[in-house]
């Protein structure tokens, strides 16, 4: 399933699996969510903004240029090759 100019505001996602999906460009805003799977979906150029992702395993997902602000980023399951890129985000440098 591909997604592109996608904006969820303001809203809840309830028992939702995102399987093998494109959802680039997209835009969650103060979205609440609760029993997420998102699994081997291309985020790229995606926005998590004020959203509850705790739990929510992103391991198996692309993530390269998607943008995540503190609330959205905390709780988040990520692989050792997404921590770099998150990271930084976060302002840290790793030397």
């Amino acid at each position: 399933m591909k997604f592109i100019i996608l904006k969820l505001l303001i809203c809840s996602l309830r028992t939702t699996l995102l399987n093998n999906c494109e959802i680039l460009d997209a835009s969650f805003y103060e979205v609440e969510t609760k029993e997420i799977e998102i699994t081997s979906t291309n985020l790229n150029g995606t926005e998590f903004m004020e959203t509850t992702l705790k739990g929510v395993d992103l391991s198996t997902c692309e993530i390269g240029s998607t943008t995540f602000d503190l609330k959205s980023i905390k709780g988040i399951k990520v692989n050792m090759f997404q921590c770099p890129m998150l990271v930084s985000m976060l302002g840290v440098e790793v030397i």
